[in-house]
């Protein structure tokens, strides 16, 4: 199994270049971080008296976001910029509090299997790009928005005839 997953790594060091390498090591860190930032929001709402989601909050998640899109990268500011991410992540994850208050009072396994469900997509695109020729799985992005779009109004439309079915049995 180890020689197996070497392999796997491996080919990523031989298929791309030393400074694409780096890239995707600075954003998958990146993104990485801000994932972290996000949860700690979330645990500060959830958990915790200290922050709660409000409007001052969001108008902090937008002035960030601001500061973040307005500030030019120029070699010297990187930290600056990614404090801004992760304090915008932070923010963002703090203003997800009453949503995922509202899924844990509902069943809160919704939670686990929508992070997991999130994860094994990403995870799969992404090595899916690393591994197949230049720009030949593109065109599966646009198919794919079109197949979520479908699929976020099937489950519409479903959720409103459960519910209408449902209000019916009370009425009976």
């Amino acid at each position: 199994m180890a020689a197996l997953l070497n392999t796997f790594v491996n080919s990523f060091t031989n298929k791309l270049e030393s400074p694409v390498r780096q890239h995707l090591k600075n954003v998958y860190g990146c993104l990485s971080m801000a994932t972290v930032s996000a949860a700690a929001g979330a645990y500060v709402h959830l958990f915790t008296e200290l922050l709660q989601a409000n409007l001052l909050t969001t108008l902090g998640t937008f002035g960030l976001l601001y500061s973040l899109i307005n500030t030019p990268d120029n070699g010297k500011n990187q930290k600056l910029r990614l404090s801004y991410l992760l304090g915008f992540a932070f923010m963002s994850g703090l203003g997800l509090g009453p949503l995922l208050e509202l899924v844990i009072s509902i069943n809160p396994s919704i939670i686990v299997t929508g992070l997991i469900g999130t994860t094994v997509v990403f995870v799969s695109f992404s090595i899916s790009s690393l591994l197949a020729e230049r720009g030949r799985w593109l065109h599966l992005g646009d198919l794919f928005m079109d197949f979520i779009a479908i699929f976020r109004y099937l489950v519409i439309i479903l959720t409103q005839k459960e519910v209408s079915k449902d209000q019916r049995k009370r009425r009976d």
